[in-house]
């Protein structure tokens, strides 16, 4: 059984207590759910689960991050927190931390695993200190990514450098694609959750997300064949059909806009699938 956690961005970020507005167009999630958890209790943070006020991105959007059954109670450690934020492109839901990191672990947890409170941003003697400086933010966690031993002395200025998302789409699904290969079908295809969910963010509905996950499954079961069957996928033509192309067809639109229940969605995704597999073959 999966379990849907499910997080809305407000289109600004409001300091609590303050009437400083915080631009995050370049930060990532990690950044955000960082200084959510930073500047929120933890009650405050799950009793807004769903309008999280103090969180910020570009556009008010959704975004869906699943988790499977036996993952929902376990610690974080700072390679799973990494593993998850790349498994969806390098954007961390802050209800996955939300969710799996129970009140008391909080604090332990950015002290022990993201050392943060080595730098002056985070200082534990004063939780209720404001972090003035996104720059200084992010500098502080490049600081704890570098002083974890698991990642490979070449892979750091690399990872940090994607976790702002600064390298070309291609290059990363490239490069994680043999960092991590559980997730290379991802990667090889230049297909990711969030790269998905962004383009269906202009329909605006929460339902039509969940219904393009369901989408993406089926694609994900029929259209991306194991490698030892010696057929591979073109990534720019699969990713030029399906979120360039298509979405901006009447066609697609009607078909992703209209609310179906997740069983018809299932049924009407066999007639979209014929046709890309029909442009892709």
């Amino acid at each position: 059984m999966n379990y849907y956690y499910k997080y809305k961005f407000k289109s600004e970020i409001l300091e609590k207590n303050t009437d400083k507005i915080v631009d995050p167009a370049s930060i990532s999630k990690l950044y955000i759910a960082i200084y959510c958890l930073k500047k929120f209790s933890y009650q405050e943070l799950s009793s807004n689960f769903l309008s999280l006020e103090a969180m910020i991105y570009k556009r008010n959007s959704y975004g869906t991050v699943r988790l499977q059954e036996e993952d929902v109670d376990r610690e974080f450690s700072m390679k799973t927190l990494l593993e998850y934020m790349i498994a969806d492109s390098c954007n961390i839901a802050t209800g996955v931390l939300v969710k799996s990191i129970s009140p008391g672990k909080i604090n332990q947890f950015i002290k022990d695993e993201l050392h943060l409170y080595d730098s002056t941003i985070l200082d534990r003697n004063n939780p209720s200190q404001n972090i003035t400086s996104i720059n200084d933010l992010s500098s502080a966690i490049e600081k704890a990514i570098l002083k974890e031993d698991y990642l490979e002395e070449k892979n750091r200025e690399y990872l940090i450098k994607t976790l702002g998302l600064k390298r070309r789409r291609s290059e990363l699904c490239e490069k994680l694609s043999s960092l991590y290969p559980k997730y290379k079908y991802y990667y090889k295809c230049g297909l990711t959750l969030t790269g998905l969910r962004r383009e269906l963010v202009i329909f605006g509905d929460e339902r039509k997300i969940d219904g393009y996950f369901i989408l993406f499954q089926e694609i994900q079961k029929r259209v991306l064949v194991p490698e030892e069957n010696n057929q591979k996928i073109v990534r720019n033509k699969f990713y030029d059909i399906l979120c360039k192309d298509y979405m901006h067809t009447s066609k697609v639109k009607r078909f992703l806009c209209k609310k179906y229940t997740e069983i018809d969605f299932k049924r009407n995704t066999d007639k979209l699938l014929k046709e890309l597999n029909g442009k892709i073959s």
